[in-house]
């Protein structure tokens, strides 16, 4: 039975059936003592700089902010290990310690912009040793702090009035172009969901 057929029958009260091994995630310090402590180190989670839609990659900008492919994940970044659904605000999936301890895999999220279209360019303001100070792709300005690297601060919106709120939904929240909100890499996507063997979510 697949990790699909198994949340189905879960679903569904099946008591014959059981419950889906997920945890809700780990810190990245925690993914790193562990390696430390003798995880095997097959899949690190990858922090994924590519930008595809604001559910999937808000704060993507933030946690690449030591590149892909590092050796050592922020910690206070949100590893996801299958009990909330991924792709999902840039945070990397577990794959080790899913496989040491014989865990199912995630479920997964259709991965569609539902937000502002076009998406707001990051744009970097002010940085320091100590933060990172940037518009994210949803508008929004926020504060990533490097030391404790948990999820950034939001601290400017761009909806301030009703006219902000006007504008923005002119120019951003339209009907006009409705293939410009799926990932360039959709015609893969939906492969991949049509032969899925996991749970798959619709939401925003």
């Amino acid at each position: 039975m697949n990790v699909r057929e198994r949340f189905r029958e879960v679903m569904n009260f099946n008591p014959s059936v059981r419950s889906l091994k997920w945890e809700f995630g780990y810190w990245g310090e925690t993914i790193n003592n562990w390696y430390a402590q003798g995880l095997p180190r097959q899949h690190y989670p990858e922090v994924e700089t590519r930008i595809t839609t604001p559910t999937s990659t808000l704060y993507s900008y933030a946690w690449s902010n030591k590149g892909k492919g590092v050796s050592r994940l922020h910690n206070g970044l949100p590893v996801m290990a299958g009990g909330l659904y991924w792709p999902t605000q840039g945070f990397p999936l577990d794959f080790d310690v899913k496989a040491h301890f014989q865990m199912d895999y995630t479920q997964v999220m259709v991965d569609v912009n539902l937000l502002w279209d076009p998406m707001f360019e990051p744009v970097m303001v002010e940085e320091d040793a100590e933060q990172l100070t940037y518009v994210d792709i949803d508008g929004v300005k926020r504060t990533f702090l490097k030391e404790t690297a948990t999820i950034p601060t939001s601290v400017e919106w761009p909806i301030t009035d009703r006219a902000s709120w006007e504008k923005l939904k002119a120019e951003r929240l339209n009907l006009k172009n409705i293939s410009s909100r799926f990932p360039q890499n959709w015609p893969e996507l939906v492969k991949q969901y049509k032969n899925r063997d996991y749970p798959l979510a619709v939401g925003g």
